[in-house]
């Protein structure tokens, strides 16, 4: 996974790294910046992409040609090799392109009228409790960071997170979910989703555990109400042998909010 920022519009993207390809970006139609195997090997075929979305390649054709046989494309690229001239020339082509046709393709459309992110400080506090109990890597939590900061570029807690190691940004999350306030049933209706289906196939007396330590990073006006108290509680159950009870007070937290 590679990482891009426009400096443009100060927005972050997240992409899948290959030998050959550029960025253009979905929200402002500027270059973003490039990968290539410039110095050591062929620039062409290089993919084109605006975000994440893969809008054509650059091949070797008449030197360097922009083909995208989605959007009906066929430009040659100006510069040839040298300082990889021809990537620009082919960012030019894209701009002039989105600039013409923004309104006839929803997909871009979408992208430049609403700058919403996928993830918002309810993922973001999820992630946080997952990776401090080791449920899950730093990933899920660094992307939704990355996605809160694109929503919102002037974010002041999102950027203070975003320039700290992520042991720190995790410990400083769990201060923001204390002092925040958000909304309770949709929080524990995410968040006991997730746990879900990580329950399953589990090892129950390492995750009962791992749901009590969970517990204590969980906002203390709530954490003793349902299902978030059965998390602390269902533990209790194993030190008399009683691995049904736990299970199922457990099963019962996870399945709280099921209609």
């Amino acid at each position: 996974m590679t990482k891009f920022y426009c400096k443009t519009c100060n927005r972050f993207y997240n992409l899948k790294s290959g030998p050959n390809y550029l960025v253009i970006c979905p929200f402002c139609k500027e270059y973003v910046g490039s990968e290539s195997d410039y110095g050591f090997g062929p620039i062409a075929p290089c993919t084109v992409t605006i975000g994440e979305e893969a809008f054509g390649e650059i091949l070797p054709v008449d030197g360097y040609t922009l083909v995208s046989e989605k959007y009906h494309v066929r430009e040659w690229a100006r510069g040839g090799y040298k300082d990889l001239e021809c990537y620009k020339s082919a960012a030019e082509t894209v701009k002039a392109w989105l600039t013409e046709h923004k309104q006839e393709h929803e997909w871009f459309k979408e992208r430049n009228e609403s700058s919403r992110s996928r993830y918002t400080y309810i993922d973001l506090y999820v992630f946080a409790l997952l990776y401090g109990v080791g449920l899950q890597d730093d990933e899920l939590y660094k992307e939704a960071l990355d996605e809160i900061l694109m929503a919102d570029p002037e974010d002041e807690d999102a950027t203070e997170l975003k320039y700290q190691t992520t042991k720190n940004a995790v410990m400083h999350t769990f201060r923001l979910m204390e002092e925040r306030d958000f909304d309770k049933a949709e929080f524990g209706k995410r968040l006991m989703g997730v746990l879900a289906e990580y329950f399953k196939g589990s090892d129950l007396s390492s995750f009962a555990d791992s749901m009590y330590k969970l517990w204590g990073f969980l906002p203390y006006r709530f954490s003793e109400e349902k299902p978030f108290c059965y998390l602390f509680s269902a533990g209790d159950h194993l030190s008399y042998g009683n691995r049904g009870e736990c299970y199922d007070e457990l099963a019962t937290a996870f399945h709280y909010y099921d209609e």
